[in-house]
């Protein structure tokens, strides 16, 4: 949510701020370009796994048919929980690493993460994921 298209303070990714439907908004309008161009190219069937703070951000209501969330707390492989066997990832609305770039883009989950070569610091969080 912290990548999101607009999104440029806390208290727009933050729940209980009057700002956090505006994020979550643009977290789905991010989400529905991502799925109506993977629908375009061919894909039948999209996974979309929720993983902002308590990880219940998107209203499954207002998502395509053939699209499933997996959301809530509890998914021990955060972002790729339940991505076993897909053909393809894409990850919509990453983040920066913390505290290389401070603001509401830099939520790296830990600050343990080290150096890897060629970044020239942490990278985003989403490549840390196997």
């Amino acid at each position: 949510m912290e990548g999101a298209t607009g999104v440029v303070r806390w208290e727009q990714v933050s729940a209980d701020k009057a700002d956090y439907a505006f994020g979550c908004a643009m977290q789905r309008h991010d989400l529905l370009t991502v799925v109506e161009a993977a629908f375009e190219f061919g894909a039948t069937e999209i996974l979309v796994n929720d993983s902002h703070a308590r990880m219940i951000n998107l209203d499954v209501r207002q998502l395509p048919k053939g699209v499933t969330v997996v959301s809530g707390a509890g998914k021990p492989l955060s972002m790729v929980e339940a991505v076993e066997g897909a053909d393809r990832a894409f990850f919509s609305s990453p983040t920066t690493p913390w505290p290389e770039r401070p603001g509401p883009s830099s939520a790296t989950i830990s600050s343990s993460v080290p150096s890897r070569r060629g970044w020239g610091g942490r990278p985003p969080e989403f490549s840390l994921r196997r």
